[in-house]
């Protein structure tokens, strides 16, 4: 008898029936242990799917619908305090040129308006690229202070903003001075520093030089009037001129932005006719006031922010061109970034001097506020960011 027909080897009928039963269970066990596999992998493909859609803003349409900015949590980033004891501002940010890992920024401060005057000066920082949240202070700030011998800035400074100079291997630092005669006649000038070994540790106070023609931007003459006041310059460089955007004002004259250009940075020309932007309807963000602005480039377009006031508050608008001699849009936004209005937070009551960055592709918008009610004298101020999510955009 073969092997396979003995009897003690063959299965019974309900051996068999079982044996089956049991199979078809373990095929559906896989089959819906696949099914689960397969649904997982469907969801982790949609979620990495939209976490790619969500890691870059393309385009300018998606960079204004992404409008407003998620603060930092960690907020606020640097405080008022010590030479800065009324209020820090105007964050003025470059990659290190000597150092693509590292970020510099140099800064404003000024003590507290209503009981100091509110004398400013000027302060660096630097930061790790990966980390553009977490700032450490020079400890010998400030490194740019007014001076008592140029009139036009024996009061006070503030900054403008900073380029590097490439073909010279210097920062070129525009600021606004102030006369101490209280006549508010505003002008802005220009200092110059080496970038040193490291783009950081000889920017001081002793490498920093002021150019000897100060200052290279008046309210009077260089090809019009412009009230009696000009100040808070913003300034880019395209196809061989740099162009220069900064208010003006007078004892009867809102502030307004125009603009003037140059070849070398140093020596100016007003351009243009009148103001870039008009006011807004009276009660909206810009109806009152166009001061502390940056301009930068992205997106095959020009884009400008700057502080506005309504009356009321300060807030944060932007307007673009795709030229920098304009024609500028205003976004429908408008204003972008606004006061948080929440209690214990340090921007409740006000937002102000805005400047934009991409930063290892992520926008950051870089501010100061202000948490007290009443008059902007009073208040005291600190620097926060707050971060373009690209989510929002979709």
């Amino acid at each position: 008898m073969t092997e396979w027909y003995r009897p003690e080897k063959m299965l019974s009928f309900y051996q068999l029936g079982f044996k089956y039963i049991n199979l078809i269970k373990i095929q559906k066990m896989k089959k819906a242990f696949l099914l689960m596999v397969l649904i997982g992998a469907i969801s982790v493909i949609e979620v990495f799917g939209q976490n790619e859609k969500c890691d870059s803003i393309k385009s300018y349409s998606e960079f204004e619908a992404a409008m407003p900015p998620v603060r930092y949590t960690g907020n606020p980033i640097i405080k008022h305090g010590g030479w800065a004891g009324g209020q820090v501002q105007e964050p003025c940010i470059l990659q290190n040129p000597k150092d693509s890992s590292k970020l510099i920024m140099f800064y404003a401060g000024a003590d507290l308006v209503a009981q100091d005057g509110g004398k400013g000066a000027i302060g660096k920082a630097w930061a790790y690229k990966s980390s553009p949240c977490i700032w450490h202070q020079y400890k010998n700030n400030p490194i740019l202070v007014p001076n008592m011998a140029i009139l036009f800035e024996n009061f006070s400074i503030r900054l403008d903003c900073v380029l590097y100079r490439a073909d010279l291997d210097e920062y070129w630092i525009y600021f606004t001075g102030r006369t101490g005669s209280g006549d508010g006649e505003d002008a802005i000038g220009l200092a110059t520093c080496p970038t040193g070994s490291d783009g950081y540790a000889q920017v001081t106070r002793n490498n920093i030089k002021l150019y000897v023609n100060n200052p290279i931007l008046t309210a009077t003459g260089q090809g019009r009037n412009d009230g009696k006041s000009v100040s808070q310059s913003t300034v880019i460089f395209d196809s061989g001129t740099y162009y220069m955007y900064y208010s003006y004002r007078g004892k009867e004259i809102l502030p307004g932005i125009r603009y003037a250009t140059s070849k070398n940075g140093k020596t100016w020309l007003k351009q243009g006719e009148g103001d870039i932007l008009s006011r807004g309807v009276r009660g909206s963000a810009d109806s009152r006031y166009f001061e502390w602005k940056h301009i930068f480039r992205a997106f095959n377009k020009f884009i400008i922010v700057w502080e506005a006031f309504s009356g009321k508050t300060w807030t944060v608008c932007m307007a673009s061109s795709t030229s920098p001699q304009g024609p500028w849009v205003k976004s429908p936004k408008n204003p972008i970034f606004a006061p948080s209005g929440k209690a214990r937070t340090f921007d409740k009551i006000f937002v102000a001097t805005p400047a934009m960055y991409l930063i290892d592709n992520k926008w950051y918008l870089y501010y100061q506020g202000a948490n007290q009610g009443g008059n902007y004298n009073y208040n005291t101020w600190d620097m926060g960011v707050a971060i373009l999510d690209p989510c929002r955009a979709k």
